[in-house]
């Protein structure tokens, strides 16, 4: 038996006709009509679908719901206009449930993989290196989590609530696991629900609970009661004893800004919902189109604005949007898409846009409307272009994850219906330039801290940072069925710094809730570097302060010693950088160092270093930088100069000048021009310390480093003589 449900049909008939359809090898039914996952309508919401015009909103009520598209030819374009798809990747299973792990790694299960009938026994899982190609089996051997509802929690853990019995299709688990990839384990939990949920959807709270909704008890009994996972107090289940709500399987919820959950489908009528203590109801808003959006994609594309695309009966080629940061919320047409498409998936890119894969244009899954084109969504004109084709048909029970590297991989498709155990993955158009040749990527140095607190600054050490144009923080995918329960979008605010960027993380976790997530660089082509994941929570440990009043100091022309304070909090160890530009990039000389000294001898002679340091914790969180300090590796004659006793010559000057010059190179600026340009035999003035003097510390102001004072800080031109001190002040500001 297999487990999709008709529109038409009720389900005694249903269950009648899977009695008599055959079964065959490559199919578990030969009609999805027949199967109980083509879900029977929500008596609440055919009433609103049938009733008057009257009692609808008037500005939509006329609107038709229904804008079937043509199938489209594939595009051929090159790849920076239409994207690329991998060739076809075989896998073990078909990806029904597919996850991107805080690992990087893709976590993906089906069910218990019998050819005829499912039962409740087993999931075949499998973790994939999509990297390496390596596939590791982490099958669940007590239970089918199958048709479960699934989110991460903060610590990147996954939980995963109801799936599939022994009774078969519709009789829904009330177990619940978490699946903790430090160590690929499957944990059941010792608080299963108070019913069971086949079908249900899951999403994260601002407090890192877990909301979790809908899902059939039995068949045609929906558990209408939510629960929550109480994270935060040891686990356990609280249920929503306010509410009951008979939703759509699988509906599409978001966490919005105002911390209530907002539910925007399947149904047309749309609304909030508050999670904490027993729960409450909240505002309802109908969307701009007639239509129910079954097995149609909802994205939360940016903080509090979400777009649903295609989905229905017969399929809808249309999308529409809302911006609940909007005093008074409405929902508007938001393009069509070149093909009508349902069974399909939405992810969100690197940049914010949208990409659609995979559907039919035909209704009850039909193969024969399957749709091979990709579609791109653009939130700045709620546009949709077509993209480069597939080469595998993706419907029903197909997925689709944004990958670290900002490309997407589609897979699964079948049980039932043709079988994809397979994958393919689309290359963007970002990630190529004029002629289909691979765009030059930014990069993130791989030393960032690994856990922040909202409204922290994370210094990003990139090479690249005067390209860079937009950042965004992508939350990690966890899919199945159409819906991206786990996936979310925020630009993130920058400023440039030295070596890198300051990266601010969002300071409420209604739009940035606790988790992992993609961090993403763009350049000013919009090409995005390949992601760093980093977890975002209020209950991450607090990094070290700044080590303190680092000095350098050049030892010879080829050593330099650095001394600084110690930090405070959790140290492990001390990172050392240097660079010889301001803007840098900086190279990380010693990534462990165990004290508060460090030696670098790995310097040239007549060059000046730009050195910083920063303390790290065994979590990997790196504090902010301690103050930079410069060392110039010169050799001065007659060192150090003896007042009263040293008198100052022309070699004096001509080192100086050249260690001044060597600074103002690491500080960006161009070479001084000096008086007396060959000083052998001329008398030593005042013009030529002066000059030093305002050479010098215009490029130490730059630097970010004190000018501090000098003796006789007005020196007078054939009035005050030139000492010993003068020359010794500019030696140490340069050495």
């Amino acid at each position: 038996m297999t487990h999709l449900q008709s529109f038409r049909i009720p389900y005694v008939f249903g269950l009648l006709l899977c009695l008599i359809i055959p079964v065959s090898s490559n199919h578990l039914l030969s009609s999805p009509d027949s199967d109980p996952d083509f879900r029977k309508r929500n008596p609440e919401a055919d009433a609103r679908r049938t009733a008057p015009a009257s009692t609808l909103d008037a500005r939509v009520a006329t609107i038709s719901p229904v804008t079937t598209a043509p199938m489209v030819d594939c595009p051929q374009q090159s790849a920076e206009v239409i994207g690329q798809w991998s060739s076809v990747i075989t896998l073990p299973i078909v990806a029904i449930h597919m996850h991107l792990l805080p690992n990087g790694k893709v976590f993906l299960f089906q069910d218990d993989d019998k050819p005829n009938e499912r039962k409740g026994g087993s999931t075949k899982a499998y973790i994939w290196d999509v990297n390496t190609d390596v596939r590791t089996s982490v099958e669940n051997t007590t239970k089918n989590v199958f048709c479960s509802g699934h989110a991460f929690l903060p610590d990147g853990r996954l939980l995963i609530a109801g799936g599939h019995t022994d009774q078969g299709d519709n009789y829904g688990l009330a177990d619940a696991f978490i699946f903790d990839s430090a160590n690929n384990t499957w944990i059941q939990t010792n608080h299963p629900m108070a019913l069971g949920r086949w079908y249900p959807t899951a999403v994260t709270l601002a407090n890192g609970e877990v909301l979790v909704v809908s899902g059939n008890v039995t068949p045609g009994n929906n558990n209408n009661q939510p629960d929550v996972w109480e994270t935060n107090s040891g686990g356990g289940w609280r249920q929503l004893t306010n509410i009951q709500l008979n939703l759509y399987l699988y509906p599409y919820l978001h966490l919005a800004p105002n911390g209530q959950v907002f539910i925007s489908g399947p149904e047309r009528t749309t609304r909030y919902m508050n999670a904490a203590g027993s729960g409450t109801l909240g505002a309802t808003f109908e969307r701009f189109y007639n239509a129910n959006r079954d097995y149609g994609s909802s994205v939360m594309y940016d903080a509090g604005k979400v777009v649903i695309i295609g989905g229905g009966t017969p399929p809808l080629s249309t999308a529409e949007a809302i911006d609940l940061n909007a005093g008074s919320p409405e929902w508007h047409a938001a393009g069509t898409m070149g093909a009508a498409r349902t069974f399909m998936n939405a992810t969100v890119l690197a940049d914010g846009k949208v990409l659609v894969t995979g559907g039919t244009s035909l209704s009850n899954n039909d193969e024969a409307g399957g749709v091979l084109t990709a579609e791109l969504w653009n939130p700045a004109t709620e546009s949709f272009t077509t993209m480069a084709c597939m080469a595998k048909k993706r419907q029903y029970h197909g997925t689709a994850i944004l990958l670290p590297d900002g490309r997407v991989l589609s897979a699964g498709s079948g049980r039932p219906g043709t079988e994809q155990r397979n994958a393919e993955i689309y290359s963007p158009p970002y990630l190529f330039t004029t002629g289909g040749a691979a765009a030059v990527r930014p990069t993130i140095d791989s030393h960032i801290s690994q856990g922040m607190r909202p409204g922290q600054t994370l210094f990003v050490t990139t090479p690249d940072a005067a390209s860079v144009s937009s950042v965004s923080l992508v939350r990690l995918s966890s899919v199945t069925h159409a819906r991206d329960m786990n996936q979310r979008f925020n630009h993130l605010s920058f400023t440039q710094a030295a070596g890198g960027l300051n990266v601010t993380m969002p300071a409420n976790a209604n739009v940035c809730p606790p988790g992992h997530y993609m961090l993403f660089i763009l350049n000013s082509n919009g090409v995005p570097s390949v992601a760093r994941i980093i977890s975002v929570d209020s209950n991450n440990a607090l990094p070290p302060s700044a080590p303190g009043n680092l000095t350098a100091t050049a030892t010879s022309t080829f050593s330099v010693s650095l001394t600084w304070n110690s930090s405070t909090g959790s140290v492990d160890h001390y990172e050392v950088q240097r660079s010889t530009n301001r803007n840098g990039p900086f190279t990380t000389l010693s990534p462990n160092a165990s004290g508060t000294s460090y030696t670098d001898s790995s310097v040239t002679s007549n060059t000046t270093y730009i050195y910083r340091v920063r303390a790290v914790d065994a979590q990997g969180n790196y504090s902010d930088f301690s103050n930079s300090d410069i060392a110039t590796t010169i050799i001065f004659a007659d060192d150090p100069l003896v007042a009263g006793v040293t008198v100052v010559k022309a070699q004096h000057l001509t080192e100086l000048r050249q260690a001044v010059n060597a600074v103002r190179l690491a500080a960006g600026l161009s070479a001084a021009t000096w008086t007396d340009s060959a000083p052998q035999g001329v008398v030593i003035q005042a013009v030529h310390i002066n000059e030093l003097r305002s050479n010098l510390d215009q490029a130490r102001s730059l630097l970010g480093l004190s000018t501090g004072s000098y003796t006789d800080p007005t020196l007078a031109t054939g009035v005050t003589v030139v000492k010993a001190v003068h020359v010794q002040e500019l030696r140490d500001r340069v050495k």
